[in-house]
This record gives structure tokens, C-alpha cells and sequence, in this order.
């Protein structure tokens, strides 16, 4: 049974009369005629007793006239939620990143997609890079934010910025010099000056501490740790009590931590910076509500570079 039959019959059964049906359906008396025979002759039995007017459905037209109704009824909704799917009325979205960016990262990206599209479902993960590239492997997770890359074919990446490292200090620092470099965001700061400075880092497994290392690496010294830590604030909060130095990366979606006049910052010489982007699966079946999202994170980026 295709719709088309379905139709037909249901209308044969509302006008009583094949030929006022086909008027009905703009065909002509015998296609209807035979498309109701044919349909007849597939079931076996017939779906309308012809020796009254108007016609009567037999029963077993009653169940074919019962089920048609549903069948349409649930194509017709098929058909509305497919339609809300594509212009972005109702669907899910699963977005991830590591529990050390999902601080900033959501607040600052998801409440105004979710004001714009309050019917889309969001589902967060909180992962480690290796999780979240096996689940966007698997399918599980359709946009990921990184500061790390995913190097899997299937994905597609937009670069939003870079995040600069930055030397953070107590304010009560003040170093013999600093030059001034268009290529960086503030002061620029010799590290071989603070290298009997305390310093409190991230713990070795950490990407950002086997980066921090290779800048020390490249000024030859190694720093006095007075302890590591997988936490970022912890590192600011050690700088702040005037306890410590450390070095993270400059992100222009954590302004409080750059406003706090009880740090200094430096620029570092040298290009010292990682990429944060996001990462998509390419073959997707909802590739328009990826690509709202994308221009959404990327609108409110530039609102807030300004």
C-alpha cells in the first residue's frame, strides 16, 4: 500500500461515489475505478459493497479505511518534525570539551544559542581529548571545543583564536625591563629574569605543562616548583596571594582573570601559543543545526573581542 492508494480510498469512502471521488482527486472515473480494484485484488476481498448508494465499506474496508487514517496521520507528522528538524525548531546537539575549558567555554557560548533555538536539545560532555575523539569516532559527540588537535579525517575544525602564554606574577613584581611587540598581547618580558621566582605549574600529563616546559627548556633554566596542580585557578589564586608565578594561557573569554590588579602579566618572547578550535564530524544528518552553532560561537567570539 502506498499513499497515493490510501488516499484514494479514503476519498472514495468520504464521497460515497467513485465518480465524485475522482472529481475529487482530478483523475479520471476509471483510474480510480481500477487502482480500486487492483488494490481489492492484492487484499484478496473487496473494500466496498457496490450494490448500495451511496457505497458502504464491507469490513474488511472498515479496517483498510481505520488503518489509512493512522498510517497518514503518521506521515503527516513524520513529515511536521522532519520540517521543524530542518529549519532548526526541534533537534539534539551533543557538545563537548575537557572539564578544564567547559568553565568558560559553555557559559560564554551556549545561553544565547539556547535563547535563539529553545527547542534544540543540548547534552554536554565533559571529557579528556582521548574520550572525546573516540566518542566523535563513534558518533556520540557531534562538536567538540579543543586546545589540542583531533587528527581523524572525519572531522572538520574552525579555528576561533589563539591563546598566547603569558608569564603571570604577583603585582608587587617589577622587573629591570620590558620591550613592547605588536605580535604581542602585553609587555614583553626576558623569563631568565624570574628564574629564581617560585613557580607553581600544571602536573607533567597536562599539554599545557609540556608546553610551559618547552619554554623553559629554550631559556635554559629550570624553575624553583614549589608545587604542581590540575587546576587552573588554583595556579591564578597562587599568583594572587603573592605566593607564586606561573604561566597559562591568555583566552579573551576569562576577562576577570585579566582585570585582577593583583597580577601582572608579561608576554614571553618568542611564539609561544596553542590553538583553541572547534572540531565537527563532517558526515552528519543535521549538518545545518552544526553550522548554526558554529555561527553563533562565532558571533558571540567577536562581541567579545571588542
Amino acid at each position: 500500500m502506498n499513499d497515493r492508494q490510501l488516499k484514494y480510498i479514503l476519498a472514495i469512502s468520504e464521497e460515497g461515489n467513485i465518480t465524485a471521488a475522482a472529481h475529487k482527486l482530478y483523475i479520471s472515473q476509471p483510474s480510480l475505478s481500477y487502482l480500486l480494484s487492483h488494490v481489492e485484488e492484492e487484499l484478496g476481498t473487496k473494500l466496498f459493497d457496490r450494490n448500495v448508494t451511496p457505497l458502504k465499506p464491507t469490513d474488511a474496508g472498515e479496517c483498510y479505511i481505520k488503518a489509512a487514517k493512522q498510517m497518514l496521520s503518521i506521515q503527516r507528522e513524520l513529515i511536521n518534525q522532519i520540517d521543524d528538524i530542518r529549519h532548526l525548531r526541534k533537534g539534539r546537539l551533543t557538545i563537548g570539551c575537557s572539564p578544564q575549558l567547559s568553565p568558560f567555554i559553555f557559559p560564554t557560548f551556549l545561553p544565547t544559542f539556547i535563547r535563539n533555538n529553545p527547542e534544540i536539545q543540548l547534552t554536554l560532555v565533559e571529557e579528556s581529548l582521548p574520550i572525546l575523539e573516540d566518542l566523535m569516532v563513534s558518533g556520540d559527540l557531534e562538536l567538540a571545543f579543543t586546545n589540542k588537535p583531533m587528527n581523524s579525517k572525519a572531522f572538520g575544525q574552525i579555528l576561533l583564536f589563539h591563546e598566547e602564554l603569558l608569564l603571570m606574577t604577583p603585582a608587587t613584581f617589577t622587573p629591570k625591563a620590558t620591550s613592547k611587540d605588536e605580535k604581542h598581547t602585553f609587555p614583553v618580558l626576558d623569563l631568565t629574569c624570574v628564574q629564581d621566582c617560585p613557580f607553581v605549574l600544571f602536573k607533567p600529563r597536562h599539554h599545557l605543562r609540556q608546553m610551559t616546559d618547552k619554554i623553559f627548556s629554550d631559556y635554559d633554566f629550570k624553575p624553583k616548583t614549589i608545587f604542581e596542580t590540575s587546576n587552573w585557578e588554583t595556579c591564578f589564586r597562587m599568583v594572587k596571594e603573592q605566593m607564586a608565578f606561573t604561566i597559562l594561557p591568555y583566552s579573551p573569554l576569562q576577562r576577570i582573570f585579566w582585570t585582577d590588579h593583583s597580577i601582572r602579566q608579561f608576554s614571553i618572547g618568542g611564539d609561544y601559543s596553542r590553538p583553541l578550535s572547534i572540531y565537527y564530524r563532517k558526515n552528519t544528518y543535521h549538518p545545518e543545526l552544526i553550522e548554526t552553532f558554529i555561527s553563533s560561537t562565532q558571533s558571540i567570539l567577536n562581541e567579545v573581542r571588542v
